[in-house]
């Protein structure tokens, strides 16, 4: 495990089980939703996955055949999904990345799509060849994440996929966007109510899986806010080529996925380089 702390923080990620973050704790507050962890040791979904270098599932056409004594093989390595998508969400949240860089509030990244698991190329199995580099840095109350793809043959999107733990006092995700999202291809009004005196207010009340549109301030940052409390849970992103954020709450449950991807939709993607800066602060 790879821990990093400063004043007020502590952030702890997996780096043999694809850079998870498994835990951000900040002035004491537990961020990400421990009750996701079976699905992140079943499965590598959970607690605080990559997206990279794919979002979701790729096309059905696109996915590499891997016979079924490849698929044992690779089980007995990392944890996936024996579905006809099984690395969904794209190959860096299942595999051991290397270290490049490691310090007391830092660390560095890298996968290469050269690398091999179970004596298979990533290439083989995500079906391109890519590189990724990854970095994550502590401050005073905040982490800072920077996190880029590249492809020779493929387009490319990176992206967090964090599952933040909800409570009660957890009503709203505010942000500054557009009057439009997209419920995956389908773009849509936003619904009057979710309009406020400071832009978007979705309710966390119900089921989401859409992409929002984030204003860019001059910095190039969108941001998302949750307000906890006395305090409030802030997403700041900026990203190339472009930026969006995905939210995703299933019914019921006990969290809340807000995911800065580098797209405005992660499903339409066309460009072979991408990468995007994340910080998170409370």
């Amino acid at each position: 495990m790879i821990v990093l702390e400063a004043k007020g923080i502590q952030a702890t990620f997996d780096p043999e089980h694809g850079l998870n973050m498994m835990s951000l704790v900040i002035e004491g507050h537990e961020l990400i939703a421990q009750s996701t962890k079976n699905g992140f040791f079943e499965s590598s979904r959970g607690l605080g996955p990559l997206i990279g270098p794919h979002f979701y599932h790729r096309v059905s056409d696109t996915i590499p055949y891997l016979d079924s004594q490849t698929i044992d093989l690779l089980s007995k390595k990392i944890r996936f999904r024996q579905d006809p998508e099984p690395f969904s969400h794209g190959i860096g949240r299942y595999v051991p990345w290397k270290i490049l860089h490691q310090g007391p509030k830092s660390f560095k990244a890298c996968l290469d799509s050269h690398d091999q698991i179970a004596g298979i190329t990533l290439a083989e199995i995500e079906g391109f060849d890519f590189f990724m580099e990854f970095e994550a840095e502590v401050s005073q109350r905040q982490i800072t994440i920077r996190y880029s793809a590249k492809s020779s043959s493929q387009p490319v999107v990176v992206g967090l996929h964090t599952y933040y733990a909800l409570d009660s006092m957890m009503k709203t995700c505010d942000l500054m966007g557009a009057p439009f999202y997209y419920d995956k291809l389908n773009k849509k009004a936003v619904p009057p109510d979710w309009f406020s005196d400071q832009g978007l207010r979705i309710p966390l009340n119900k089921p989401l899986d859409y992409t929002f549109s984030p204003q860019i301030n001059k910095e190039g940052f969108g941001e998302v806010e949750v307000k906890r409390g006395v305090s409030n849970l802030l997403i700041q992103a900026k990203a190339t080529p472009d930026l969006s954020f995905q939210l995703y709450r299933g019914e019921d449950s006990p969290f809340i996925c807000i995911e800065p991807i580098a797209a405005i939709n992660p499903r339409i993607v066309t460009q072979k380089n991408a990468s995007i800066e994340v910080r998170i602060s409370l």
